[in-house]
């Protein structure tokens, strides 16, 4: 009895009841934690609660079959029919009238305890759980593997830049030699008549 009861708390802590498989849970755990990757306490949480979320899926869509199940037992006992369970048969009579026992089922359910539409809803807000724990892992790890700014911007280079200088005037140089008068270019009349040298006696008449 004290065993039963260890191994009952033991099953507590991973979220498996009694007839289900915890090894079964922790192959799905370490599934998801390789697939992701988890790094630090936030990132292994947001792990578990994905794992948590799925293993509740699973076990919800089984409750539900099980309902289905049962309720169409009670549904033939209703009806007062045969409810057909010969599963490696395709007869189209037999799926029909399970048919029928499926929506009579569902029938009295809404009219009564409305258990398929809790559970419905109860496999909607796993479903939504397990999209937010994904959604802030994917957020958590993007931000942890995000370069810091100051390291992924890179710096500016250096550039020097050279004031051009101003462009000097040019200033012709005059040497004039002391003591001389400056040359005065002549012109060709004047070449001419040097040349000639001074009139003579014979030029007057």
């Amino acid at each position: 009895m004290k065993a039963e009861k260890i191994t009952q708390s033991l099953n507590a802590l991973n979220g498996t009841v009694y007839f289900e498989d915890p090894a079964e849970f922790e192959r799905l755990l370490a599934a998801l934690r390789g697939m992701y990757q988890p790094s630090g306490p936030v990132e292994e949480f947001l792990i578990e609660q994905m794992a948590s979320a799925q293993w509740n899926i699973r076990r919800s869509q089984r409750m539900l079959t099980g309902l289905v199940d049962y309720q169409t037992a009670i549904a033939a006992d209703r009806l007062q029919t045969e409810r057909k369970q010969d599963r490696g048969r395709t007869d189209h009579a037999i799926h029909h009238q399970n048919t029928i026992l499926m929506g009579a089922a569902f029938h009295f359910d809404c009219k009564e305890e409305r258990a398929q539409l809790r559970l419905h809803r109860t496999l909607m807000d796993l479903d939504r759980a397990y999209h937010r724990a994904l959604k802030a892992l994917e957020s958590a790890q993007a931000q942890r593997t995000r370069p810091i700014a100051s390291e992924a911007k890179p710096k500016p280079a250096a550039v020097t830049v050279q004031r051009a200088s101003a462009a000097q005037p040019v200033i012709p140089q005059i040497s004039v030699a002391i003591g001389s008068a400056p040359q005065v270019p002549q012109t060709p009349q004047q070449n001419a008549s040097e040349s000639k040298g001074p009139p003579g006696p014979l030029a007057n008449r």
